[in-house]
């Protein structure tokens, strides 16, 4: 994200069976802005704000339909990286890897 780019609005994750969302910083830099921001949809009201701005700051917030998700603006010279990632209900992995044959060994001469 740089400064003035304005390309986040109000939004939620709540879909492909997301259950927690996860945002790690990745700036070397310290930024201004870029606060995320949590409400509650219906009643419009910020209930959380958080600033990750130091690198390999986290954070972790839950998803649901009555909440939704922005990230302000950055300000300033420095912009902001992140990762963007989330925890999912489905599919269930463990079942899959469990499934799979056993890796082959493979001898090194």
């Amino acid at each position: 994200m740089v400064s003035g780019s304005g390309h986040y609005d109000w939004h939620d994750d709540v879909s492909e069976d997301r259950m927690v969302a996860l945002s790690i910083n990745l700036s070397k830099e310290i930024y201004s802005g870029g606060i995320l921001q949590i409400r509650e949809w219906e009643w419009q009201r910020i209930i959380q704000e958080a600033a990750n701005v130091g690198f390999g700051d986290g954070i972790l917030f839950r998803l649901a339909d009555s909440l939704e998700h922005r990230v302000t603006d950055v300000e300033g010279r420095v912009p902001k990286t992140a990762f963007a990632g989330w925890f999912r209900s489905q599919p269930d992995f463990l079942s899959m890897v469990k499934s799979r044959p056993p890796a082959q060994q493979y001898k090194i001469e």
